[in-house]
């Protein structure tokens, strides 16, 4: 057994790996400790014992301090990175929960027991109309929140709710469809980045989104299906060989796909040989031949040839890539 008389002591056991069994009494002088180095108390927020953790939320509840809101506000920051420890585990957020739900001033506190991913759901579903947007994203964005409480918050007006909600990969496709129709853009690339968003929600954001950034996103979504990025690189290639000279969609799309990692390095480097072999005049050839130069697979010596094209927009292009690859 390990005599803990301050802080720092523990601190120094942990960082050894080496495993502590603590008398409670103990504990208290270490918490004693803590209080007269305020400086540490960001320590609180690296313990990993769910036991020392809980002990000294009793103690912090206990304090007689904590009665009076002047002095509260003191003991405040411990709790605080308490709530936001991964280690602490439901009983005793739920501690921290009831002593503090009636303060006005802790709200900051109950974002972090909001955000932890050990917090009930029912202390969720109790915050998920909360005055604050810090509390309620905390909410929006938690594992554990339950499916008809997201839904519920779908219609929430902070632009940081919504993004959480947007992230969350245990949002239900209705609240992530309400979500793509937002008129913010990082709201919009949250649902294409997430990793449970449908093909139907992607590929309208594909269609008919304003926003670049989010097209890119959906487009580089696992959850896309990459035989639809193989047809838009294989539209392209059968224009060099047909009587047509355009494609008849957004050529957007098509030069974010070709653009895109998830596209076959074989394909993308073929393509743009045969694309820049070709002597037909295509729409927008130009504007398709500097997209696939952004493939992170394309070949030097494709790259070093496209740096001499004589159209400006390819060579200038090639030669960004270039410079990205040397530095």
């Amino acid at each position: 057994m390990f005599s803990v008389g301050s802080l720092k002591e523990v601190k120094a056991l942990q960082i050894a790996g080496i495993p502590f069994n603590v008398p409670q009494e103990e504990l208290a002088r270490a918490y004693f400790y803590l209080l007269e180095n305020p400086l540490d108390h960001h320590f609180v927020y690296k313990t990993e014992s769910p036991e020392l953790l809980d002990i000294w939320v009793d103690q912090i509840i206990n304090d007689r301090r904590f009665s009076y809101s002047w002095s509260s506000k003191y003991l405040a920051p411990y709790l605080y990175h308490i709530a936001g420890n991964k280690f602490t585990v439901g009983e005793t957020l739920q501690k921290i929960y009831n002593a503090i739900k009636d303060k006005t001033d802790f709200y900051y506190v109950l974002a972090q027991i909001a955000a932890n991913s050990n917090c009930p759901a029912d202390i969720l579903r109790a915050l998920c109309c909360h005055d604050s947007s810090g509390v309620r994203s905390g909410v929006a964005g938690n594992p554990n929140t339950p499916p008809d409480v997201l839904l519920m918050m779908k219609k929430d007006r902070s632009p940081y709710v919504k993004i959480k909600l947007a992230r969350n990969p245990h949002t239900p496709q209705e609240v992530l469809k309400h979500l793509a129709n937002s008129e913010r853009e990082n709201v919009v690339v949250a649902v294409a980045e997430n990793i449970n968003v449908c093909f139907e929600i992607l590929n309208k954001i594909i269609l008919y989104s304003s926003f670049i950034k989010a097209k890119k996103a959906a487009i580089n979504n696992p959850n896309y299906p990459l035989a639809k990025i193989i047809d838009y690189a294989t539209d392209v290639r059968n224009l060099l060989y047909s009587d047509a000279y355009t494609l008849h969609y957004d050529v957007g799309v098509v030069a974010i796909a070709l653009a895109s990692s998830r596209l076959p390095v074989e394909l993308a480097n073929q393509l743009l040989e045969e694309m820049l072999a070709c002597q037909k005049y295509i729409y927008n050839l130009d504007f398709f031949i500097a997209s696939v130069l952004q493939h992170p697979g394309i070949k030097t010596e494709l790259l070093l040839a496209a740096s001499m094209h004589k159209a400006t927009e390819i060579r200038q292009a090639a030669q960004e890539v270039l410079k990205r690859k040397a530095a």
